[in-house]
C-alpha cells in the first residue's frame, strides 16, 4: 500500500491545487482510496477525476453526483457549499473535461 498526503483546504482550493491533486492520483497504482475528515474534499476530488476522464459537462457531473447519492456542490450532508466553491468546480469541469476529450 502506498500513502500520499496532498493537503487540500477548502478556503485555498483553486484550479492549480485541483490539477496537482488529480495528477498525483493519476500516478498512483490503482485502486486508490481517497479520504478526508469532512468527506466533501475527497468526494469532490474523486468525482472530478472520474468526470475529467469521461469528458462530462458540469451539468452531467452534478447529475452523476446525485445518482451516486451525493448532493455534491449543492447541499452536502445538510451543509450548503459556498457559491465560490461551486463555481470553481463548474469552471474546472468546463475547462478540463473539454481538454481531456480533445486529447483522446
Amino acid at each position: 500500500m502506498y500513502y500520499v498526503n496532498v493537503p487540500v483546504k477548502l478556503e485555498v482550493l483553486n484550479e492549480e491545487l485541483i490539477t496537482k491533486t488529480l495528477k498525483t492520483l493519476e500516478q498512483l497504482p490503482k485502486p486508490v482510496l481517497i479520504n478526508c475528515a469532512e468527506r466533501m474534499r475527497s468526494t469532490g476530488i474523486a468525482l472530478l477525476s472520474i468526470v475529467i476522464q469521461e469528458g462530462l459537462t458540469a451539468e452531467q457531473t452534478l447529475a452523476k453526483a446525485k445518482s451516486l447519492g451525493f448532493g455534491f456542490l449543492e447541499d452536502f450532508n445538510g451543509f450548503s457549499v459556498s457559491p465560490r466553491l461551486k463555481q470553481l468546480f463548474v469552471n474546472y469541469v468546463n475547462h478540463h473535461a473539454k481538454i481531456a476529450v480533445l486529447a483522446r
